[in-house]
């Protein structure tokens, strides 16, 4: 063809449109919520030529005018689209089909998605991240707390009487629903990874809607898994396990379907669609999960319970790219819904975030102070970041609704009082997480205020600490307390200096002069965690002593989740309220002088720590623990008495896909010499006799009476085993019985019982014996119609040679009530 001949070819070209591709973009929504789709596909009908939505439901793909764009996504309608000239933004409604996923069907031979599942299982150690040995990334986090589906019958007198009381609340109601969010939150995170139990978050700018706001950087890992590849997947925020469909042994419990299958130019997608069998007794996910034939890896993924009762719905999307070969988490979102409803108004509580995760590196090399005992750590100044630097740090721009988030706290006078109760809230949440309050110079120790024992009866105090200015490293704790029983007054205060904060170098010293039960055992894990399972045995204990003592303590963190304690303390112990003499010569029966030297080790691999200014807390406590105390009592400094100690106590947990969760306290101890009463190794017991019905106090002995066995070496295990539902599930929401046994071992002995007489307590060479059975959620009530309430109770039976000869006086009852969704 000559050079005029191929010019009219190209000019023919030009002018015909019709031939020419062009970009198409548009939205995929519910035809009925109009809610956007993620992850929708779209083919352009003939070609290999498509594309997915992503998590706004927006697409672009190039196309010619006249050709037809073929959407499927699963349990919605098919659609064809035929794409006109124009290139004009396209929405594109889908109609959900009757049921949301295909149903179970019993198919001949084996199941077609079977032979993808196993490629994914195969290749999960080179796709999942958690798997990598290093790791490095930023994600920008943008999370809100909105009002949806809100109705309120406007014709009821209990609303007539709301807006003559507050004439404001239907305007406020109209901001909440349509113009802002109640709270937005925003961050931007650094990430560090390392093989097997090394991660680091940064937060290194953060911002809120809400000025009082307590709730840190908000990270995906509060809401999610970063990565969808666990045996177990975990949601923090919702505190439920869940078994993944991606997972071993997922073929006797998941049911799946190739619901589409998706050609790009060098590989494919296979459209899942997963949800459990039916009368499969466990905590199972439904949805959809696309696997790219490159590497066999989630490319997307759309997760929910399958539990149709579970009050908190929930939607885990997750899109991932591909880097090098490999697949790492690109997009991630978590969608929460909570119901709320009073007299004649319901809605919604609606909670998302959504995360982009950018500047990944697989595999680099990470120096030892890449990583410390801090597990997520804000930066100073993190929360005061400049907007002009926010411009910059988004993943994309906020719209108007989010803009007027941020902006119409400060211009609605009626959202004062709104204002004042969520301050409050975020009062709460941090004296839960740090068990203080902040009060600008001076903070409030709130576990000081009141307490209740039978020995003190009610017992009032006042606990503060603070920091003074010209020493930002030290740390200054003051308390005084007076029991309304023994009509004392107890006080004490500590100086602490913090040498080296990424090492955890501290130094301090403390004194009190207060009451101590005799027999008990001391940890750093103690020390370190504020929030818990209660122990109502605290308020069973009718036995104390009263102690003066000075103490030293240096702590020091040589990797990240060791910590050491090396301890010195000098005490005055006498003896105040039981019949106890120390019969041994030169020893003043009733009063002794006693002094130590330790050292206390605490191990845990797997625990979060985060720092926010000054505060530091337990971000959450995982399995397992272990904490270790070597002691010497040293006459040279004061004391009375010479001997050699030794604890051990270890924690864990086991979760089981099929039968439920077990967890255990292995404690030992072992002490040589010859000490008062008060420094034996009292056994744990929670029973203060009758049997009438108590709350249940963790690791402890519940049929064992509080002071009726002490040793001076001893071994204990305390395991309880937690089916949940997996035995069993009925069909009413109003009962969903979880079953769990517990069986506790007891052995101990006593070189030298002289001493102690006349005091009267046992030993257990012999062993003791008891065994558990508790049910949870017997009964379940709607709690603030987003929770539910449960009753439930258990019975533990001790036997062996330490039971009783009446039967019914080996018996113990306790009540056990929760929340849960």
């Amino acid at each position: 063809m000559n050079r005029i001949g191929l010019f009219l070819c190209l000019l023919l070209g030009l002018l015909t449109p019709g031939y020419a591709q062009q970009l198409y973009k548009g939205v995929v929504r519910d035809a009925r919520t109009r809610e956007p789709l993620a992850f929708v596909s779209l083919a352009v009908q003939g070609t290999k030529q498509g594309t997915l939505t992503d998590l706004d439901g927006r697409f672009q793909i190039k196309a010619t005018a006249g050709q037809t764009l073929l959407v499927s996504y699963v349990g919605y309608q098919p659609r064809a689209v035929r794409l006109a000239d124009e290139g004009d933004l396209l929405r594109i409604d889908l109609v959900p089909t009757v049921t949301q996923l295909s149903e179970v069907v019993v198919r001949p031979g084996e199941n077609p998605a079977w032979a993808i599942v196993r490629n994914v299982l195969k290749n999960r150690s080179r796709n999942d991240p958690e798997a990598y040995s290093t790791y490095t990334c930023k994600t920008y986090n943008k999370s809100y707390y909105t009002i949806d589906n809100f109705v309120t019958d406007t014709s009821t007198e209990a609303y007539r009487n709301q807006v003559k009381r507050r004439p404001y609340s239907p305007m406020l109601m109209e901001a909440f629903t349509s113009q802002m969010h109640v709270w937005l939150k925003e961050s931007v995170t650094e990430i560090r990874y390392q093989r097997p139990n090394q991660r680091k978050e940064i937060i290194l700018a953060t911002k809120s809607s809400f000025p009082g706001d307590f709730s840190m950087g908000i990270t995906p890992t509060d809401f999610q898994p970063f990565g969808f590849y666990q045996e177990i997947i975990q949601l923090p925020i919702m505190e439920r396990n869940y078994l993944n469909p991606i997972a071993e042994g997922t073929f006797s419990r998941y049911d799946f379907a190739i619901e589409d299958t998706l050609f790009h130019e060098h590989d494919s997608t296979y459209v899942l669609s997963f949800q459990p069998f039916p009368n499969k007794h466990f905590e199972g996910l439904k949805g959809v999960v696309y696997i790219n034939t490159d590497g066999y890896a989630i490319e997307n993924i759309i997760a929910m319970p399958a539990d149709t009762n579970q009050k908190v719905w929930f939607r885990v999307q997750q899109q991932y790219q591909r880097l090098g070969g490999r697949w790492f988490p690109d997009w991630l979102q978590t969608d929460l819904k909570m119901p709320l409803a009073k007299s004649s108004t319901k809605l919604d509580v609606l909670i998302r975030n959504r995360s982009q995760v950018t500047e990944v590196q697989i595999n680099p090399i990470l120096p030892m102070k890449s990583f410390d005992h801090l597990t997520r750590e804000q930066r100073p100044g993190a929360a005061s970041t400049p907007d002009s630097v926010w411009q910059r740090l988004r993943a994309d721009s906020l719209d108007h609704r989010e803009r007027a988030s941020y902006a119409m706290w400060d211009s609605l006078p009626q959202l004062r009082r709104i204002g004042r109760f969520l301050h409050g809230f975020s009062d709460v949440m941090q004296v839960l997480t740090t068990g203080t309050l902040e009060g600008g110079a001076v903070d409030l120790v709130v576990a000081d205020l009141l307490r209740w024992n039978q020995y003190e009866g009610t017992r009032l105090g006042l606990g503060v600490q603070l920091t003074p200015p010209p020493l930002p490293w030290a740390k200054l704790y003051g308390y005084a307390a007076f029991g309304t029983a023994d009509k004392a007054l107890k006080y004490g205060g500590s100086l602490e200096a913090n040498l080296l904060p990424r090492r955890d170098l501290r130094l301090g010293v403390s004194y009190r002069q207060d009451i101590a039960e005799p027999g008990q055992l001391t940890s750093l894990s103690q020390s370190l965690i504020v929030l818990g399972r209660p122990q109502p045995r605290n308020w069973l204990r009718s036995r104390m002593d009263s102690v003066q003592a000075w103490r030293v303590d240096g702590y020091f963190r040589p990797l990240p989740h060791v910590q050491l304690n090396l301890y010195g303390w000098r005490e005055y112990r006498q003896v105040t309220s039981y019949p106890y003499q120390f019969s041994v010569e030169s020893v003043n029966p009733h009063r002794f002088y006693n002094s130590e030297l330790g050292l206390n080790v605490r191990i845990a691999p797997r625990e979060q720590m985060q720092k926010a200014g000054k505060l530091e807390t337990i971000l959450a406590g995982s399995f397992p623990i272990v904490d270790v105390q070597v002691a010497i009592g040293i006459p040279a400094l004061g004391g009375q008495f010479t001997y050699t100690k030794t604890v051990v106590q270890v924690d864990d947990e086991v979760v089981s896909k099929a039968l439920g969760t077990s967890r255990f306290r292995l404690l030992g101890g072992w002490l040589n010499g010859t000490v008062p009463y008060p420094y034996l190794f009292g056994a744990p017991g929670s029973s203060a006799g009758g049997n009438g019905f108590y709350y249940y106090s963790p690791n402890t002995f519940q049929t064992m009476g509080l002071y009726e066995f002490a040793s001076d070496r001893f071994a204990y295990l305390f395991w309880e085993h937690n089916f949940g539902r997996l035995l069993f599930r009925l069909k009413t929401k109003y009962s969903q019985p979880e079953i769990s046994v517990s069986q506790h071992v007891g052995f101990g002995q006593l070189s030298n019982r002289k001493p102690h007489e006349p005091l009267v307590f046992r030993t257990l060479e012999k062993g003791y014996y008891e065994s558990g059975l508790s049910v949870y959620n017997l009964l379940r009530f709607p709690f603030m119609q987003s929770l539910y309430m449960g009753l439930g109770g258990s019975v533990f039976r001790r036997w062996g040679p330490n039971q009783f000869p009446l039967a019914r006086d080996n018996y113990a009852y306790r009540l056990t009530v929760t929340l849960s969704i």
